[in-house]
């Protein structure tokens, strides 16, 4: 790892433990946003 680098390292470390990696799977593949636009409304509506 490069000088400096270690900190960055660190946050990225602790970030990983408060995500959650999902797969969506779109009938017309219209991009990342618009999974996470549609996965989120998901989320919100309880479904």
């Amino acid at each position: 790892m490069q000088r400096g680098k270690s900190k960055d390292a660190e946050l990225i470390r602790r970030l990983s433990g408060l995500i959650e990696i999902r797969t969506v799977h779109q009938e017309a593949p219209l991009g990342l946003a618009d999974a996470i636009r549609s996965y989120s409304k998901r989320l919100l509506s309880g479904g």
